[in-house]
């Protein structure tokens, strides 16, 4: 097959509506999560003595108005819960992919690895009819059975790669020692653990990233894979607390599993 066939392949193939709006529920509720804590920490960007603003560049805006803190927080807030519920997803996914751009502009405090990683997946889901099914459009007679693919396999291709370098980055002897995992656990049971013991969660939590980094493209492993990713992620809240940025990271990437699915 040619360059231009595969390619013209690989634009025009479709894939089935209803794991991707499974997906966009999931970003969705992430999203709003994420969302809330935006406002709340927009605001006490400007009122909370304890805060330290930290803007990257001289022209980064204030959004210190309570004008611009509401329109703000209010977009964010009602783009999620429009992803969520399927209403008008495209443009409610550009909102938030622009509103991420712009917290990020507006200030160091609000840079994260889970920021990015949802920012990108709200910017491939403009792409995307994600609200082809499970959606206010379906409801209204906009339901389709199969949507594009690309957008759908560059959000795999993302959560592989994220998978892939966590593994990397892990690969280190202060890592692998438990150190780590011992310095910033906030669960008791796992503080004083033993030292082999902290090895060995950490050693599982590498191999646990590594292996799913290719395993969920693997109709036979895909299973396993999906077990074992829940496992992992559930493990890390219990590892270090159910604070929001993780949440919304591991929710995201756990909402990513079901583009994996088929109907085999």
């Amino acid at each position: 097959m040619s360059i231009g066939r595969a390619l013209k392949s690989l634009l025009t193939s479709t894939t089935a509506s209803e794991p991707v709006a499974l997906c966009r529920i999931g970003i969705g509720i992430a999203a709003l999560g994420r969302s809330l804590k935006d406002a709340r920490d927009l605001y006490l960007l400007h009122h909370d003595p304890s805060v330290v603003p930290a803007p990257p560049f001289a022209w980064s805006p204030a959004l210190a108005t309570l004008p611009e803190l509401v329109l703000v927080g209010g977009l964010l807030v009602a783009a999620s819960i429009a992803l969520i519920v399927g209403f008008r997803a495209q443009l409610a996914a550009g909102i938030l992919t622009a509103l991420t751009v712009l917290l990020y502009i507006t200030d160091q405090n609000f840079w994260g690895h889970h920021v990015y990683f949802i920012g990108l997946m709200t910017l491939l889901l403009t792409l995307v009819d994600s609200d082809a099914a499970l959606s206010v459009r379906a409801l209204r007679g906009g339901l389709r059975a199969h949507v594009t693919n690309w957008p759908v396999l560059l959000m795999k291709i993302q959560l592989s790669l994220v998978y892939f370098f966590a593994a990397i980055a892990k690969l280190n002897a202060v890592f692998l020692s438990g150190y780590v995992i011992a310095s910033r656990t906030t669960h008791p049971g796992i503080a004083h653990q033993s030292p082999m013991v902290l090895s060995g969660l950490a050693a599982a939590s590498l191999a646990a990233e590594a292996w799913l980094s290719f395993a969920l493209w693997f109709p036979r492993l895909r299973v396993a894979a999906m077990v074992v990713g829940v496992v992992m992620h559930a493990m890390v809240l219990v590892t270090f607390g159910m604070y929001v940025g993780l949440i919304v990271f591991n929710l995201t990437a756990v909402s990513v599993y079901a583009l994996f699915l088929d109907r085999r």
